[in-house]
């Protein structure tokens, strides 16, 4: 069983169920088909002279050949984002990732050739061979669940996620719930798969 959590300050959290939901990071505390994808990220600001509102003449994302734009209302364009699975841990920004999304940002907008270059990021999406999510206990310890795994979907997933994995801890699960979880197991990849019949 998992008795307690320990903190990066050393501090010893105890309790009677464990949520490991720690993003791309979850296979460094368990064996997990679980790893990292990298994806970069920019902020364009418009030119001086141009409408806060304008955003390029976006009024709602648009999805484009590898890259979509997000207008925000003060102007401001985001474009995302690349997707870089042999990156491992790396939260570099990079010239080759501006460039790559700078690149297919004007191709879909040409007005965003004039914007300038507000800002770029890096961040890590933690993800499973087939893209879903893991959901629900562990294996290795009865009190031990899991929540990972989301790929590009975390922000979208998290608040349903966090309901069904604590439905399952507190033993409320619908049964219709049930069968969705199943989906999700946390042990789906290390399950060996019967030989098809010859």
């Amino acid at each position: 069983a998992a008795a307690a959590v320990i903190t990066s300050d050393g501090a010893e959290l105890r309790a009677d169920a464990v949520v490991l939901a720690c993003g791309a990071w979850a296979r460094e505390l368990l064996p997990l088909a679980s790893f990292p994808i990298k994806g970069q990220m920019l902020r364009l600001r418009p030119p001086p002279g141009h409408a806060q509102r304008e955003a390029g003449g976006l009024q709602r994302t648009l999805f484009g050949d590898g890259v979509y734009l997000i207008p925000r209302r003060d102007g401001a364009v985001v474009v995302g984002a690349t997707e870089e699975p042999g990156a491992g841990y790396d939260r570099r920004a990079t010239a080759g990732g501006v460039a790559q999304l700078l690149d297919k940002a004007v191709a879909a907008a040409p007005v965003l050739a004039d914007y300038t270059l507000d800002e770029v990021w890096a961040g890590l999406r933690p993800t499973t061979p087939d893209r879903m999510p893991l959901l629900g206990r562990a294996s290795s310890a009865l009190n031990l669940h899991v929540a990972a795994g989301y790929h590009r979907n975390g922000i979208l997933l998290s608040p349903l996620c966090a309901k069904l994995v604590a439905d399952g801890i507190e033993g409320a699960l619908t049964e219709q719930d049930a069968a969705l979880l199943a989906h999700f197991e946390v042990e789906r990849f290390s399950r060996v798969q019967p030989s098809p019949a010859a």
